[in-house]
This record gives C-alpha cells, structure tokens and sequence, in this order.
C-alpha cells in the first residue's frame, strides 16, 4: 500500500509461465506449527543441537523475565535457528508465560510471529550462507522501519497479519526459502493529538518490497507492494526455483538466462491480461502494463473464484487487531447470518489487498520484469532496491522528508512544520 494506491490480482486468477527445467516445488510437506505433534518435537529438538531437557531449560529461562540472564538466553535460542520458533508455538506450557510472545518475536525477529511461525534473518550473509547449505533462493524484504515492531510501514504490517499466516504462504516461505529482511529507513509516524487524552497513532507512508536472491545475492526477481496470498504463491512457485537453477551459472550466462525469463513473465502475462479484462467487464484492448484509474484495478479486483483472500489464521490475526467493536464482533460471527463488524472490516480489509495485488502484478511487477528483460546488465539488489523506490514507488530513500514536504505545496505553515531532530530549528 501507498499513497498512489496500488493494486493487485485476483485470487482466483490464473496464470502461468511455463520454463524450461524448472523444478517443481510442493508445499504439502509443511504444516502450521501448532499441527506438529508432540511425537515430531524430538526431530525438531534434534535440529537445534540440544537435548530436550536442555531446550526447555533455555526456553524458560528466557521467558523469566527482562533480565541480561534472559536476553542471553534469547540470543542462545536464536542461533538455533528456525526449529526453535517451531518448538516454542508447540509447547503449551510455554505459551502461559505473560513473555511467551516477546520472546517468540525477539526469536523469529518478527512482531507477531505467532501467527505465522517464521523465523528471519537479518543479516543478509548469514542468510546467503544457509541459503548456500540448504541450496534454496533468500526472499529478502526490505520495509521502511524493522519487522519487529509494531509501528513498521503499512505494508509490512499487512504481510505481517494477512499474508505471512495464510496457509499455503507460511509452508512455502518456511520449506522453500532463507528468509531475510532489512529497514530501508525508519518509517514516518504521525500522532493526532484530540487535546483530552486520546490520540491516534500511525504510519503516514511507505512502501515494502520482496527481492528474490539466488545463493550469490543476485536479485531474481523482486515483488513490490502488497499481494494477494494466491498471487504471492504463484509468484514464488515460479520465481524461486529460477533462482535455484540459476544459483550456479556464471555472470554472463547468468544474464541472459535471466533476461529471458522476465520476457517469458512478460509474454504470459500480456496473454493473459485480455482474458482479465474481459471477465471484469472493461473494453478490449485496454493498454497493458499502465498505470490505468483506480475504478479499473477496483473491477479487476472483483473476486474470481471460491477461496477467500483471508482466511485461518490471518483472519484471527485481523479480528485480534481491530478495535474493541470489531473483536466483540468476532462473538456474533458464529451467531448471526448478517453482516457484523468483523466481517465488514475482513471484506474491506480483503479489498484493499485485492486492488493493491492487481496493480502490483499488472502494472509495477510489468516494469520490473521489463527492466530485467531489456538491461542485462542490472545492478546488485542494493542499487536494485533504491531504484524501485525511486522510480516505481516515487519515493527516493535520500529524500530527508520522504516526499511529505514539497516545495511546491504551500500548507499555510511556516516552512511547511519541517523540525529538525537536532536543532529543533525549522526550515532544516
């Protein structure tokens, strides 16, 4: 999400590029976390390196309190790697510790991270070398502010609740990738002060992306914005194993190769754009790969086929974070035929997500698939990164004021409210 709206495609919405070699990938071998039985513990306690006992004792230690004894004690948890968060959502007597969640999140290093059960890298080296062992692809995000807090920008607070859950989401990022992330800067926060005690408290702006790495770091294929859980698999079903494949190439056969993909996305795509199009009821031949009014995202985030865009888990992630009205809503779901308020705010939720997906996947992920298709000789992710920022999100990282302040847009205040954090002069 941004402040030009984007958008996204339909959950039901079909398409693929077939390439040649391509390996296929499943997602059935992995389950949610809490479906582990208590049987299976003891190869996860066996992937960590330690005993049960010694496990536990780790464990409990710490989640007693905030002391330097139980932040080691977290660190130590965290350098087991990904079996440990498996181990902490599996153990119930483990989740009545009032630290249970500050934990598990310090471990995964994601807020929230017992809805999704995944654990992230943060340092992009340490990720390319499991990636290397484990010979699978990094899917690396970069967000403005950290993963860890509550407060990160919009978009990857809605990867957060409403993407990473989802089923089919969580089992392939946890099988099939390293995962990764990075601030790109810290996120902009506004707070409205009602001058009688209330206040609201939120992000203004920014954008999140989704960079595919093969085992070198170099960049696949990156996903911008928010997606649909549908189309986010696809998209990695097709993307991830290309970046297996390619993980052993050199640079200049690399290149290629990789430009030839993106043609090949570009190619399906376009066949495919028709088709939507009809189906939503817009005229023929309506411009592919522009950026067309929202009413037009809006009818092509229609809803295409039976499987809702929030579901299991993420729908309990949404409910648990809306006001006390929509939770008490919650209550009345399983009562009531009619629409109550944890459902509108699902629908509208699902939405935003919906027309967000569609205009990623047809107009912003279409730019970036021809930026890799004509330049063969693309920069590294870093570079890469600043540029979707740049040119597709129109929001440059070295903008000091993140395009809130303009020149050209006069607010009646003086010099535009700007404070510097130093000075606290204005003007700065």
């Amino acid at each position: 999400m941004n402040a030009h709206h984007q958008g996204t495609w339909r959950i039901g919405f079909v398409g693929a590029v077939v390439v040649t070699g391509m390996l296929t990938w499943g997602i059935d071998d992995v389950r949610f976390p809490s479906e582990i039985a208590a049987a299976e513990i003891t190869t996860v306690v066996a992937n960590t390196g330690l005993a049960t006992d010694d496990l536990g004792a780790l464990a409990s230690k710490a989640l007693q309190d905030g002391s330097a004894d139980s932040d080691t004690a977290v660190q130590e948890l965290r350098k087991r790697g990904p079996d440990v968060v498996t181990y902490l959502m599996s153990q119930p007597e483990l989740r009545k510790s009032l630290r249970w969640s500050a934990v598990l999140d310090a471990v995964a290093q994601q807020k929230d991270a017992h809805y999704s059960g995944l654990y992230w890298h943060t340092d992009l080296d340490q990720a390319l070398a499991v990636a290397k062992r484990e010979k699978k692809p990094v899917l690396s995000l970069r967000l403005l502010g950290n993963l860890t807090d509550e407060l990160s920008c919009a978009n990857s607070r809605f990867f957060r609740i409403t993407l990473y859950p989802n089923p089919a989401v969580r089992q392939l990022l946890a099988s099939q990738f390293v995962l990764h992330w990075k601030s790109v800067r810290p996120v902009p926060i506004v707070t409205i002060d009602f001058g009688d005690g209330r206040k609201i408290q939120r992000t203004i702006t920014g954008n999140s992306l989704h960079v595919v790495l093969d085992a070198q770091g170099r960049p696949i294929d990156i996903l911008p914005g928010l997606y649909a859980a549908a189309a986010f698999v696809r998209e990695l079903q097709q993307s991830g194993p290309v970046a297996v494949q390619f993980a052993g190439l050199d640079e200049g056969e690399f290149m290629q190769r990789r430009s030839e993909y993106h043609q090949n996305r570009l190619n399906s795509l376009a066949s495919i754009w028709n088709d939507h199009c009809q189906k939503a009821n817009l005229p023929a031949l309506l411009p592919f790969g522009v950026d067309h009014p929202p009413e037009v995202w809006t009818k092509l985030a229609m809803p295409a086929g039976p499987e809702p865009v929030i579901q299991d888990q993420a729908y309990r992630a949404v409910v648990e974070h809306a006001p006390p009205a929509q939770v008490a809503g919650r209550l009345a779901f399983l009562k009531s035929v009619t629409e109550t308020p944890a459902m509108r705010l699902v629908r509208n939720v699902s939405q935003i997500i919906n027309e967000d997906s569609v205009r990623n996947q047809y107009y912003l992920h279409v730019r970036i698939h021809n930026w890799f298709s004509a330049e063969l000789s693309m920069p590294a992710a870093e570079p890469l990164v600043d540029r979707v920022y740049s040119e597709l999100f129109l929001s440059p990282l070295n903008d000091p004021w993140y395009g809130l302040s303009q020149p050209d847009v006069y607010s009646a205040v003086r010099n535009d409210g700007r404070i510097h954090v130093v000075t606290q002069n204005s003007g700065h």
